[in-house]
């Protein structure tokens, strides 16, 4: 039973927005897509403590300038796929039926704008005979069974009036000690290597990552910096790797019960419980890089991955990327009227292109996934060609959004076919060679109708790159790499030969590249000039 989709409209930051979860869902996008408004939307539609949060007119739909638009209506309706045997008695009833045969149970929270000030209800949309008061016990009761746990950089709450820190207060430090022993001498088993130790160690870093890294409460306390400091050194984090591998080695009917008892001990401020036994908790990951180096990332990712809840994460991180499955990455961009969510659907690649793209592209290039634009050439002596006459030309392509994928290892369609997927505009650059041709035709059938064939493939006139700057007067170039004099009567293809055997492709793309630093800006060939101008203006969201 899971949060399966939440649908947005005219809140805050988003005008509209439709978004199907999994259990695991990492949402990437740039700054501007409403991250703070979904991660807001979702903890108050399904937070305990969100209940009796009241709208202003703050809450409703901004314009990217802040100002107010002319619509008064918020409306944000989530959906849960559920079976009746997972629901308590006062939620079985609303459970509805899909065309597809599944059940799922519908729920949203409403405000309007009358003569300037906000009305809000909660209602069960397919239960429209419920009563005000009915709908409202059965929010409450979907609250608790799954509360929404929002994980984010402690610093935000900093400056904030709340319950004490759980390791500042001295009563609070006594109280966890205690727990720590119970918990350790509890979960302790030496049949499978975890001794009380290592639970300890393990549960002391959880609980200063929960205190320093991420808070659930808000807290004026200042932090310790000796508590701090500790998370500094190698120990704690290896003790947390070594628990995480031996809790994924245990059969999973015994790990989830043991990890969700495990976790909510953690979290709980004590004496105030924010889980009931039932609850199913949505745990609302904030950029957790934001504050943990890329190995401590890894860690933390490591345990928290072997939770048996649904996760929701936003990112910027290339490395927590590739640590899930492909399908699980969402990439959102706003547009003027709405927010679009793209993301793989089970079944909409086959399995050997999906192997491909997740070793080419998320294992070996995650930042690609957060490109603009890309821009796929043959090989590696491309890239370094391309990357280098932009930088002389004044384009900046990371700057731009811009990435240069090296496309022959992984194949030109699989590529081609997960960036229209994902909603990343592409440019291909080809040889002239037969098999420059082969990839042409690829691309050209990867073409929308309204697309234009110049927009998105330019092909060298010759044989390959060094053919194609050969003749476009580089041609010295390769003689002196090929230690022959202007003079020799050697024939093109024989020179370039010759040049590759004494230095290699990539160093061939170097000189040429600091020939063109030389000459100036002006003797990078007119084609090449055109195609990152094309490529700029598909990263600009020109030429769709």
């Amino acid at each position: 039973m899971m949060l399966e989709h939440i649908e947005i409209k005219d809140f805050r930051g988003i005008a509209y927005l439709s978004l199907p979860f999994k259990q695991v869902m990492l949402l990437i996008g740039e700054n501007t897509w409403g991250k703070s408004s979904l991660l807001d939307a979702l903890s108050l539609s399904l937070s305990p403590q969100a209940m009796d949060y009241r709208f202003t007119s703050r809450d409703f739909f901004l314009t990217r300038d802040n100002s107010p638009a002319p619509r008064c209506h918020i409306l944000l309706t989530l959906t849960f796929g559920a079976e009746a045997d997972a629901l308590p008695d006062s939620l079985k009833t609303l459970l509805t039926e899909t065309s597809g045969g599944g059940r799922v149970l519908r729920y949203g929270v409403y405000a309007v704008l009358e003569e300037g000030q906000p009305r809000q209800y909660c209602q069960f949309p397919d239960r429209s005979d419920l009563s005000e008061t009915e709908a409202s016990n059965a929010a409450e009761s979907l609250r608790r069974l799954f509360p929404v746990l929002r994980l984010r950089d402690a610093r935000f709450n900093a400056r904030q009036p709340g319950s004490h820190r759980r390791l500042a207060d001295a009563t609070y430090a006594s109280e966890t000690a205690e727990q720590l022993t119970t918990l350790s001498d509890r979960f302790a088993d030496p049949v499978r290597g975890v001794s009380a130790s290592l639970i300890r160690q393990a549960l002391e870093t959880l609980y200063q990552l929960a205190d320093h890294y991420f808070r659930i409460q808000r807290s004026a306390v200042p932090v310790d910096s000796q508590e701090v400091a500790s998370l500094r050194n190698d120990l704690p984090w290896q003790q947390l790797s070594n628990l995480s591998r031996r809790i994924a080695a245990m059969p999973e009917s015994e790990r989830d019960p043991w990890l969700l008892e495990l976790f909510s001990a953690v979290l709980q401020p004590q004496p105030t419980n924010i889980l009931s036994d039932r609850a199913r908790p949505i745990l609302l990951l904030e950029d957790p890089e934001t504050r943990l180096h890329p190995r401590m990332l890894s860690v933390t990712w490591e345990f928290l991955s072997l939770l048996p809840l649904q996760k929701i994460v936003t990112t910027n991180s290339a490395e927590l990327l590739s640590m899930v499955t492909l399908e699980s990455i969402c990439r959102l961009d706003r547009g003027r009227q709405s927010t679009t969510s793209r993301q793989l659907s089970a079944g909409q690649l086959p399995s050997d292109e999906l192997r491909k793209i997740t070793f080419h592209i998320q294992v070996n290039r995650p930042s690609a996934l957060f490109a603009r634009c890309w821009l796929l050439v043959e090989g590696e002596t491309e890239v370094w060609m391309i990357n280098e006459l932009a930088r002389q030309s004044g384009l900046s392509l990371t700057s731009e959004g811009i990435c240069v994928v090296e496309f022959a290892q992984a194949g030109l369609k699989p590529l081609l076919k997960y960036a229209r997927l994902m909603g990343i505009p592409w440019h291909v650059l080809t040889d002239g060679d037969e098999a420059g041709n082969k990839y042409a035709a690829v691309a050209q059938s990867q073409l929308a109708e309204q697309q234009q064939v110049r927009h998105h493939l330019t092909r060298f006139p010759a044989k390959d790159i060094e053919h194609y700057f050969y003749r476009q007067g580089f041609a010295d170039i390769y003689r002196q790499i090929a230690g022959l004099s202007p003079e020799a009567g050697v024939n093109m293809h024989r020179v370039i030969t010759r040049a590759i055997q004494r230095s290699s492709k990539p160093s061939l793309a170097i000189a040429v590249a600091s020939a063109v630093a030389d000459r100036g800006v002006q003797s990078i060939p007119m084609l090449l000039r055109k195609m990152l101008g094309r490529v700029r203006g598909l990263a600009q969201g020109k030429h769709p």
